[in-house]
């Protein structure tokens, strides 16, 4: 009996817990810097590593908060992107140490809106932009919250 009650547990606890972030492999993007003449300021190009290359086009699952920083909103192609960390963010947040491997940008299909402070999980197509040095190396499209429904219950 004991051993049914154990094995029913550990499968629960299993059932209940999120997928594993992807956050661990794209932590590990690097970037070749160099000095653009025609911009006339210093670009970063990502690199990624095999680990990464193997995410990109495939649907992937992240959790985390929606940056402080600034809003995304001003960009006309993306009018619903929303700035995303893989941290918490207590105020302005500039020189915090957090490199851009650990920001994505969700493009969602409609907007949503998100509370400060809140753990949310999103899943989405993963693409590595290389060409607009304007935007995050890290695009989610058609980026879905699938706790968002849950966190607006608890309210």
């Amino acid at each position: 009996m004991k051993i049914i009650f154990s094995l029913a547990a550990l499968f629960s606890f299993f059932a209940a817990s999120p997928p594993d972030s992807a956050w661990q492999t794209l932590n590990q993007l690097k970037f070749s810097i160099k000095h653009d003449v025609d911009l006339d300021d210093v670009i970063f190009t990502p690199k990624p590593n095999q680990s990464i290359k193997q995410l990109v086009g495939k649907e992937i699952v992240i959790d985390g908060y929606e940056a402080e920083i600034w809003s995304i909103g001003g960009d006309k192609s993306a009018p619903n992107a929303i700035l995303f960390c893989q941290y918490e963010q207590k105020g302005f947040s500039c020189c915090s140490h957090i490199g851009a491997e650990s920001y994505v940008e969700l493009l969602p299909k409609e907007k949503i809106n998100l509370e400060k402070g809140k753990k949310y999980l999103f899943k989405g197509k993963l693409v590595l932009n290389t060409e607009d040095h304007l935007r995050l190396p890290y695009l989610l499209e058609n980026a879905e919250c699938l706790n968002c429904s849950e966190l607006e219950s608890e309210k």
